[in-house]
């Protein structure tokens, strides 16, 4: 009886060994879903590869790191969103912003940075209609992230709010 070693014809061997690199090549891309599917479809042509238990154990030691990763950054993320919703019931527009700027660089499109789109822009542009000295250092500094948001609630679809809930 031969082993499975032995069964393996050049053309899957071939497209094996060409599916395995194509995957090593998503992940130095940080296509991860594209490496995930190369690696299962080199597991479909060539079962017997053994390459390809390696780049399995390579692909969840990646989703791990990356999941990780998304977790970190999202609790940052809200971590400055509190602080600014702090520091704006506290008067401190200036230090607010600088915490939803370090959030916004993080995520630009968390829904906690939306969420304040409506609940806290209107504070702020009040301040600045009430402190005309500070309104152009706000706006030279912080402009972006008002634009931005106010850009992003515009294109959101009409359920928007059933959907963050849902997330929540």
């Amino acid at each position: 009886m031969k082993s499975k070693r032995e069964e393996r014809t050049p053309e899957q061997m071939q497209k094996g060994a060409f599916l395995l690199k194509l995957a090593d090549n998503k992940i130095r891309e940080g296509d991860y879903a594209g490496a995930r599917e190369a690696v299962d479809r080199a597991s479909e042509v060539d079962p017997a590869n053994p390459y390809i238990e390696a780049y399995e154990g390579r692909m969840n030691h990646l989703m791990k790191a990356m999941q990780k990763e998304k977790a970190m950054v999202e609790q940052q993320v809200v971590t400055h969103v509190e602080s600014a919703e702090k520091l704006i019931e506290d008067g401190n527009i200036d230090e607010a912003l600088q915490h939803l700027t370090d959030g916004f660089l993080l995520d630009p499109m968390h829904s906690a940075l939306l969420h304040f789109e409506e609940t806290y822009l209107p504070s702020i542009e009040e301040y600045q209609k009430n402190h005309p000295s500070h309104q152009k250092t706000i706006e030279e500094k912080y402009g972006f992230l008002g634009r931005y948001v106010k850009m992003v609630a515009e294109n959101r679809p009409a359920n928007h709010k059933a959907a963050l809930t849902a997330a929540a």
